[in-house]
């Protein structure tokens, strides 16, 4: 009778043991890939922030457009400005596009567009022209839907 005690005993520790060890092997791989797509947010993130920059940089080379030309509109493909990389060329990792500026008397709507690796943002900004200057008077980022008239390769 004290031999089935012990026995009994010993697979009652037997099994806590394998129930622990089930649950610290699964708190460490949930931690794990937790840290493991963590990477990914922030390399998305940083992407983001690149395509962000070439986008307001596409903005600039159009208002600098703007005031050599009050009456610039890019062609309908949009107007495509290499930044360390060449328009047209494959893969083309840092890229952006004038897509559209439209008139609206001194008024103009200015849309960008930019790719950084594979992340693509676009960006809004209207502009009042006067004879000395051009200042801006609104920035957004448009959603990625609906996609622009202009396609950045």
């Amino acid at each position: 009778m004290n031999a089935r005690k012990i026995l009994r005993g010993g697979f009652v520790a037997l099994m806590a043991v394998l129930l622990l060890s089930v649950f610290l092997l699964l708190l460490v791989a949930s931690l794990g890939l937790g840290t493991f797509f963590a990477r990914f947010d922030a390399l998305d993130a940083e992407s983001r922030r690149v395509a962000l920059g070439l986008a307001e940089a596409c903005l600039n080379r159009a208002l600098l457009f703007l005031a050599e030309d009050p009456a610039y509109v890019p062609p309908v493909s949009g107007a495509c400005v290499g930044v360390g990389d060449t328009c047209g060329a494959t893969p083309s990792k840092r890229i952006c596009r004038i897509c559209e500026v439209r008139a609206q008397g001194n008024d103009r709507g200015i849309v960008t567009r930019a790719t950084y690796g594979r992340t693509f943002l676009t960006v809004a900004a209207t502009a009042t022209l006067s004879d000395d200057s051009i200042v801006v008077t609104g920035w957004r980022e448009l959603a990625a839907n609906p996609v622009p008239t202009c396609i950045v390769p």
